[in-house]
């Protein structure tokens, strides 16, 4: 990979779980409803540590429909895309980068009083979705619990599926 294409790669694959999510919360209606938060919620980690909370862009994802609103209201969402996730590691020893992440994700999410919600993804591998098992976000199928994390683990494009709608006209 050339130098500084994983940025890119990254903000591809958070435009891609802001659609998916998009169509997820509207039933197939609509892919349009989440974006990128600025800078990636560093505008929001600037405004909290500056004594402001900025509720509608923490996270990597923003509300930009008016249903989606409450979602990111409530939902701390988290989003990465790397070469190697260390997900056995991070599964069996408690060591890797996708336990990090998730640790790093329930820590932020309770500064904002969210629900966490991370989606990782692995290069060569389906993207996964951690949700805490309190307050989880999807119902069925979940694919794997860890009670050790307080998490449930599911395939996100199985909870994101949508059947998307005929629309009249279109050819």
């Amino acid at each position: 990979m050339r130098a500084g294409a994983g940025k890119s790669k990254g903000a591809s694959f958070e435009r891609e779980v802001c659609r998916r999510l998009s169509l997820y919360l509207s039933s197939g209606r609509r892919g349009d409803l989440l974006w990128r938060s600025a800078m990636s919620g560093g505008r929001a980690t600037i405004q909290f540590d500056a004594g402001r909370v900025n509720l509608t862009q923490s996270g990597d994802v923003t509300a930009v429909g008016m249903e989606a609103y409450d979602f990111v209201e409530r939902t701390f969402v988290e989003v990465k895309h790397y070469r190697d996730l260390r997900i056995a590691r991070s599964i069996v020893c408690g060591t890797g980068d996708l336990v990090a992440f998730w640790k790093k994700t329930v820590e932020e999410s309770s500064k904002y009083g969210k629900r966490p919600m991370l989606v990782a993804r692995q290069n060569l591998y389906p993207t996964l979705v951690v949700t805490k098992s309190s307050d989880d976000v999807f119902g069925d199928p979940v694919m794997i619990v860890l009670n050790h994390w307080q998490a449930h683990v599911r395939l996100f494009d199985e909870v994101t599926k949508v059947r998307i709608p005929l629309q009249r006209g279109a050819n």
